[in-house]
């Protein structure tokens, strides 16, 4: 059996994530924490498992940053900065263990 918890974004907006914002995280297997600078210049920690994909960041991302439309998200960990487009990646294969990422209009 494998043990489940939850990573929760932490914010300083006055509204809560919501609970699909939430990636469940197996403690059982390999995490990275990643930071994120939202649009509105907050930062937060998310906190994912090696097998988590690009598109569950962005999907998580989303909902704790009440972002309306369409967004980019850029590994501001590399140079050139390359946003990220596939969202099939994992964590592992983007390369973003310990990343850190800027959401972008």
């Amino acid at each position: 059996t494998s043990t489940t918890t939850t990573a929760i974004a932490t914010t300083t907006t006055t509204q809560p994530p919501s609970n699909n914002a939430l990636i469940s995280v197996d403690s059982s297997s390999p995490t990275t924490d990643i930071k994120v600078r939202l649009i509105n210049s907050t930062m937060v920690t998310i906190t994912v498992n090696h097998h988590h994909t690009v598109q569950q960041i962005i999907d998580h991302i989303r909902i704790i940053s009440a972002v309306s439309g369409p967004f980019k998200l850029i590994d501001a960990a590399t140079m050139p900065r390359k946003t990220l487009t596939d969202g099939s990646l994992t964590v592992l294969q983007a390369n973003l263990l310990k990343g850190q990422l800027q959401q972008a209009r």
